[in-house]
């Protein structure tokens, strides 16, 4: 075995009998590097990755290929969910190089931790339009051996650029844009339907992602203004994510995404942090139409967390593998003879709902997609309702199977987000069992945090691995967590946690000089040159826009006013850049609508579920701040409540004026204006 035995990573131990002298990320390798005056081969991906498991397959266990690597080469294994900063630095270098990127990413550098040259996928043999890994390795090889200055040149300009361009963000130059045209949500809803796919739902027209941030956007928008085509669009885009190969109808929950433009061909991962996202984005259309499938999908896609996912301590697994006994999507697909045999015939509702071919729909085996007869919301609820029974059978036989592996780490950035979502499923949709996975996770995290006095970016078992500080988004996820948290049952805690984590933050991660927040903590022992720009949302919003939106939530709840000062220079910094940048800003685009009209509300009872439930329903496109008796900053105390605090009171506050008291709760709604 090489030098990954000893990790944790189910990605790393996946490599560690993997004849190549493999190295985790370190000091070490980079030392020998320099001392042997050798290139270092970094290889980036993660467990559930199937085009890792075929390089790893075709080269990496490879004995010839292996004894060259290890001959010319240093060689370093990261988990990209280990390290997302390194993976993000070479990610930028590699797109660079030739405009793609994906995993694995395999990246040459130079001892100095500055990249050379890199790509993402090569096959053994020259193929796909792309050369060898041999041919590669020999190359580099052979450049680094006799171009050794112009290599060392080349790494330093590539370094250099990244840096440039960086900095370019965060011009101070950059002219405000307050009051400017671009930054009406009616502008950014016009501009992001230039890339919907009107006939499958979703955006582009290629390989289909869930893009559950520019979907939110758009909801915002057509809650406000009805506008009926991008009503159409969205339940012809929530259909597609029901209805296709995507959604796991058997077992519940999403994979990754698909590999054409209809939704039926899923690359077979399935993700956390991509089941959460859709949950809440479930939670927020049942909100808005109360149709039943979304209730049904929310509670079929518990229950696969809950199965799946859910460890014992109360927290969630990051993923599960696309292969299986290396096949890809092999426990998930069926065959004809295997239906038929398991029911004697091919059931009528089969047939009538799926596309379920003799031949296979798929590499000779069938994926459980609905047909093109399925295409409204009252369709695939009635699809559901008929194919459950069988279904239930499938799920069954389908759990003798080898299932694919689980990567058992526990992210604190994605089970943050969890629990934000489940407390939305929760008061959106009234499921207690999206209550109980919250509370459960909540605890959990609580209990790590105690035994480690801090937190930290992942956890296995039950204690935090102390080897990797917290990120940016560990911090404004767990943060966004407690605030979400503290409407489950009005414990002040939670928002003294929140506000307690936000000083945290802006102590250790905040840039005076660029108006935003670091990727990574000030004290922590950086990795690599460059750090990390978080403000473009990617798999989850990104760290930078989740800080911004518990910004305004603490300072409307604390009236701190360092919070208004870093809300206005973030302000300052990204507002000119949502414009050419919307598909992947849509997060700061939606908190930026909702931060135009903040409404508060306050009572000295708790709110009921029903309560809560009905306010969200009325204010779907504001940002909402509900506090129980507990006035933190002074101008939220009303004297009202000092004077008949045995009396039930609510005070509604919106567009900066406060209301006098009510005392009933229709009045309070009847006086919110959306």
């Amino acid at each position: 075995m090489n030098k990954l035995k000893s990790e944790k990573s189910a990605y790393l131990l996946q490599h560690a009998t993997n004849p190549i002298h493999w190295y985790a990320w370190g000091e070490e390798p980079f030392q020998k590097a320099k001392e042997e005056n050798k290139p270092l081969l970094v290889s980036i991906g993660y467990a559930a990755c199937h085009w890792c498991h075929v390089m790893e397959k075709e080269s990496f266990e490879d004995s010839s290929v292996a004894a060259y690597m290890n001959e010319k080469f240093v060689c370093i294994k990261v988990d990209r969910e280990e390290h997302p900063d390194i993976d993000h630095y070479y990610m930028e270098a590699v797109q660079m190089f030739q405009q793609q990127g994906g995993w694995p990413l395999n990246v040459f550098l130079t001892y100095d931790k500055n990249p050379f040259f890199g790509g993402t996928y090569y096959p053994p043999v020259d193929a796909y339009g792309k050369p060898s890994w041999m041919k590669i390795l020999q190359n580099i090889s052979n450049a680094y051996t006799s171009k050794h200055d112009i290599v060392f040149e080349q790494s330093e300009k590539v370094h250099s650029l990244i840096t440039s361009r960086n900095e370019e963000l965060f011009d101070s130059k950059i002219e405000s844009v307050e009051s400017s045209e671009t930054l009406r949500l009616e502008y950014w809803v016009e501009d992001l339907i230039k890339y919907a796919d009107w006939e499958n739902g979703g955006f582009g027209h290629g390989q289909k992602f869930p893009s559950v941030m520019p979907l939110k956007l758009l909801l915002a928008y057509y809650e406000t203004n009805y506008a009926r085509k991008i009503e159409d669009f969205i339940e012809k885009s929530m259909v597609a994510l029901y209805r296709g190969g995507i959604y796991d109808k058997i077992g519940g929950g999403w994979s990754r995404y698909t590999v054409d433009n209809t939704w039926k061909v899923p690359h077979f991962e399935k993700m956390l942090y991509d089941n959460v996202q859709l949950l809440g984005l479930f939670a927020w259309q049942y909100l808005n139409s109360n149709h039943a499938i979304y209730a049904n999908t929310i509670e079929q896609t518990l229950d696969f967390l809950k199965d799946e996912l859910k460890d014992q301590t109360g927290l969630f697994y990051s993923g599960i593998d696309a292969d299986s006994e290396g096949v890809e999507g092999k426990f998930y697909t069926w065959t004809y003879d295997q239906i038929t045999e398991l029911f004697g015939q091919m059931p009528e509702d089969i047939a009538k709902y799926c596309d379920i071919q003799k031949e296979g729909n798929w590499d000779n085996s069938n994926i459980l997609y609905l047909n093109s007869t399925v295409n409204s919301l009252d369709i695939c609820l009635e699809a559901q309702e008929k194919l459950s029974p069988y279904f239930d059978k499938m799920l069954l036989k389908r759990a003798q199977r080898i299932r694919p592996i689980t990567d058992k780490k526990k992210l604190t950035n994605q089970n943050a987000l969890l629990i934000t979502q489940l407390v939305q499923v929760y008061l959106f949709t009234e499921n207690e069992k999206a209550k109980t996975l919250a509370v459960d996770a909540l605890e959990a995290f609580e209990k790590l945090i105690e035994r480690s006095k801090k937190l930290y970016h992942q956890s296995y078992d039950e204690i935090f691995d102390t080897r990797i500080e917290a990120y940016l988004d560990d911090y404004t996820q767990w943060i966004e967590a407690n605030i979400w948290s503290y409407l489950l049952d009005f414990d002040e805690k939670q928002l003294i946690e929140a506000k307690r984590n936000m000083d945290i933050l802006i102590e250790n991660f905040y840039s005076e000089d660029r108006g935003i927040f670091n990727y990574t903590h000030s004290g922590a022992k950086k990795g690599i040159h460059s750090s990390y720009n978080d403000i473009y949302d990617q798999t989850m919003p990104c760290g930078n826009s989740t800080a911004y939106y518990c910004l305004i939530y603490l300072f409307e709840v604390f009236g701190d006013v360092k919070y208004l000062e870093i809300i206005n220079k973030i302000e300052r910094i990204i507002k000119p850049k949502i414009e050419d940048h919307l598909f992947s800003m849509s997060n700061w685009a939606l908190i930026l609508a909702r931060k135009e009209h903040i409404i508060s509300i306050k009572s000295n009872a708790k709110f009921s579920t029903k309560e809560l439930k009905e306010i969200f329903r009325k204010c779907k496109t504001s940002m909402l701040v509900i506090l129980y008796n507990h006035p933190f900053r002074e101008e939220n105390h009303h004297e009202t409540f000092k004077e008949t605090h045995n009396k039930l009171q609510y005070i509604l506050c919106q567009n900066n004026t406060c209301l006098a008291p009510v005392d009933d709760f229709r009045e309070l709604i009847d006086n919110i204006i959306e």
